[in-house]
């Protein structure tokens, strides 16, 4: 798909031209392939395979689940606030990024892993290979940023003002992203996000299986904790944050 400079939609139907009578794809996996596709467009096959390389070095921080959560998230999420929240192709660099790399630290320095997993991202070749010494700059601040404790970077005296703004959106992008994915019991499948005219935020989450009232209840509060800076920066009032769940029906999508 990657190599031939084909997109998602064209590969399945190339494949299924192929595979008469064959195929079968799910909404799951139309969803995962878009979600690579967005990766390695943003990353290129051999820049995501060296952010990857550096992060196992780590373990991840919290393990690589939790990594590849926040990272599916992190680009559904900006897939939709792209024109809201003016992500342009480095601030989503940015924010592909330091999902994979967020926690890194987190092997060191459980309780301050934000600040060490800046250390390692800020001195690391692999993401200077791939991505320069500003912009490695900036995922790194975006990983110091991601935590309820450090979540507003536009008070960083320390971050430099030509990346304040754009730390700002990635940060703001992780926290909800890492927010979803400290739920572990039952995993949110997909994410749609709506802003109506009223100017309020919908975070609609379609999780795996039915969830019980405990959990609903304790994802909100975690999204809600965190989204200050996400709110902030649209200008939408906390309260008019709304989330919403139902239940992922994965559907086919090319009848076999």
């Amino acid at each position: 798909m990657i190599l031939s400079d084909l997109s998602t939609d064209d590969t399945l139907r190339k494949i299924a031209g192929k595979a008469s009578k064959a195929l079968v794809v799910s909404r799951a996996q139309l969803r995962a392939l878009r979600l690579l596709e967005k990766l390695v467009s943003l990353l290129g096959p051999d820049g995501l395979a060296s952010i990857i390389q550096f992060a196992e070095r780590f373990k991840y921080g919290w393990g690589e689940q939790h990594s590849s959560l926040v990272t599916e998230y992190s680009l559904e999420l900006g897939n939709y606030l792209k024109n809201p929240l003016g992500l342009d192709t480095l601030t989503e660099q940015i924010v592909a990024t330091s999902s994979i790399v967020h926690d890194v630290g987190a092997i060191y320095d459980p309780k301050e892993h934000h600040a060490k997993s800046y250390e390692l991202v800020n001195n690391s070749l692999e993401v200077y290979s791939v991505l320069g010494h500003e912009t490695r700059e900036a995922v790194a601040w975006t990983v110091y940023h991601h935590r309820r404790k450090t979540w507003n970077p536009l008070i960083n005296d320390k971050l430099p003002l030509w990346c304040r703004p754009v730390v700002a959106r990635a940060s703001a992008v992780l926290q909800i992203a890492d927010a979803i994915a400290s739920t572990t019991d039952v995993k949110v499948c997909e994410i749609e996000v709506y802003i109506d005219n009223e100017e309020a935020l919908t975070l609609h989450l379609l999780w795996g299986s039915s969830i019980s009232s405990k959990i609903a209840g304790y994802t909100e509060q975690l999204i809600k904790e965190k989204s200050k800076l996400l709110t902030y920066i649209l200008g939408i009032d906390s309260y008019k944050l709304n989330i919403v769940h139902s239940e992922f029906v994965n559907s086919v999508i090319v009848p076999p």
